[in-house]
């Protein structure tokens, strides 16, 4: 093989296969995800509310396990994902006083 066929071939290994793309693009929180989650948080603080439940079931798995990810880096260390039939249903958050007193 010479070197521009050598070249061509880590091309075209470099692209991703589409399992990787899916699995890429079902792991991407939308921006409607995010502004609801926000909202949700916000007026539980503004009620004074020590819990908060956002539902996850339009939520990929992958999607369900970066809003976890998103909620802990954003302070929030004590968040769960609820499962039914190991299909994510909801993500409960405790609102405790730190995270308060910071948001």
């Amino acid at each position: 093989m010479d070197l521009k066929q050598e070249y061509m071939q880590k091309k075209y290994n470099a692209i991703p296969s589409y399992e990787e793309v899916k699995l890429a693009m079902n792991s991407e929180l939308t921006d409607e995800q995010i502004r609801t989650a926000g909202l949700i948080i916000k007026q539980a603080v503004l009620y004074n509310l020590c819990d908060v439940h956002i539902d996850l079931i339009e939520f990929t798995p992958g999607q369900a396990y970066s809003m976890l990810r998103v909620l802990k880096a954003k302070g929030y260390s004590d968040c769960k994902i609820m499962f039914i039939d190991s299909t994510p249903n909801y993500l409960t958050v405790h609102l405790n006083t730190p995270n308060l007193q910071s948001k």
